[in-house]
């Protein structure tokens, strides 16, 4: 089985050189399912036994906190958490790829992405990432079956970060021209049951705002806990308003 370096070199190698890529839609692309390669990743790394079962990616700030705090000094979200992992998988291959990386300055001081890739043309990929949980399978205590409060994670009714919220942080503003936006959601729930209603609902409102969001990289899998339980994983793509002069980006979805 390829390691999660040899992976991403298969889908990167060809933007390693100083050479212009041949299609900035196709980085993208490969960029983003390397992304779903190291959450796939993650979720097995959360191996420690828990009431001997797996922690899994449910509870992935549970098995790399202690870490993470070791080599950030800080104490980090489940979110910033996975972008710190997915960082340091992406440097291991030799992309510069930062993390908590300011917003530009017209968009509002204070503000930071979650993680920023940098193409060698000098365009950027500006990457947030969100999780929402439905339903989720413990080890310690009985599976949730349906948590009522997830819908606050995806319509920011009561928080200040959630799926509806970075779309406006990302979708609107006065953004580089030349640079794609990225939003990931990491979503837990049953098949039986899914949550991809609630989140089609909040992708049209933001549609429905003038955000011309689409689609891209999608990806599911059952827990390997519990085949009832289930990890989805979306991004949705904002195109730079200015394409690339001598390449063509209309083959992205």
């Amino acid at each position: 089985m390829l390691e999660y370096q040899d992976v991403l070199w298969l889908l990167l190698r060809d933007f390693m050189t100083d050479s212009e890529p041949n299609s900035i839609a196709e980085q993208v692309r490969e960029v983003l399912e390397g992304v779903q390669t190291c959450i796939r990743d993650i979720d097995v790394e959360c191996n420690t036994l828990d009431n001997d079962i797996e922690l899994g990616l449910a509870n992935v700030k549970f098995e790399f906190c202690e870490r993470a705090l070791q080599e950030t000094g800080k104490k980090l979200t489940a979110e910033t958490i996975l972008a710190w992992l997915i960082q340091k998988k992406y440097l291991a291959v030799g992309w510069k790829v930062e993390r908590e990386f300011p917003y530009p300055e017209r968009n509002g001081s204070g503000r930071s992405c979650d993680l920023v890739f940098h193409f060698s043309n000098d365009r950027k990929l500006w990457w947030e990432l969100k999780l929402a949980s439905k339903a989720w399978f413990n080890c310690n205590e009985p599976p949730v079956y349906k948590y009522s409060g997830y819908l606050t994670y995806l319509t920011g009714r009561g928080k200040k970060h959630s799926l509806r919220q970075d779309f406006d942080k990302l979708g609107l503003g006065d953004w580089p021209t030349r640079d794609f936006r990225v939003i990931c959601l990491i979503a837990f729930d049953r098949p039986e049951d899914p949550i991809d209603g609630a989140v089609a609902m909040v992708l049209k409102q933001a549609q429905d705002a003038g955000m011309p969001w689409e689609e891209f990289a999608t990806d599911a899998w059952a827990d390997r806990r519990c085949d009832e339980f289930r990890i989805k994983v979306w991004n949705w793509v904002l195109l730079p308003k200015e394409p690339p002069e001598d390449q063509d980006v209309s083959t992205l979805p």
